[in-house]
């Protein structure tokens, strides 16, 4: 019987989801079943379910299609870029309202600990403006 893979993406996601779940056992194997916890089993067991859940969807022309519509919708994609913008716009008040607290805090005690605390912020609006800019300028070359 010759198998044929529709969905190479859900294939190797599966089979990496497989090859976790065997390697917490194996490895517990190794250094002992004294480390090997309820929890352990139990993710042992998600793991390799879903691994053969992914791949045996990812070898059935069907449900490969299907997964391939869902992926490529423009309502769920559309839905998706409108939370990512939210989330950048939340991102960026919380970390204005930080660096405002910062502020505020350091102007009335003098205190370096308010400088350091704001380093953090600092970094992580530098990121966040570094990613829209990178985001943006990929775009503009794809047009």
């Amino acid at each position: 019987m010759k198998w044929k893979i529709y969905n190479r993406k859900g294939f190797f996601g599966g089979v990496l989801e497989l090859a976790l779940g065997l390697a917490l056992p194996l490895t517990c194997a190794v250094k002992g079943w004294e480390h090997f916890e309820l929890k352990d089993g139990i993710l042992t067991v998600l793991l390799i379910l879903l691994g053969i859940g992914t791949v045996l969807r990812s070898l059935n022309q069907e449900m490969s299609q299907e997964d391939w519509v869902e992926d490529h919708d423009e309502r769920r994609r559309w839905i998706a870029l409108r939370s990512q913008a939210l989330c950048y716009r939340v991102l960026w008040w919380l970390l204005v309202a930080g660096f405002v607290g910062c502020a505020i805090g350091y102007g009335i005690s003098k205190d370096p600990a308010y400088i350091h605390m704001a380093t953090p912020l600092l970094l992580l609006y530098l990121a966040a403006m570094a990613v829209r800019l990178a985001g943006w300028w990929y775009y503009e070359k794809r047009e």
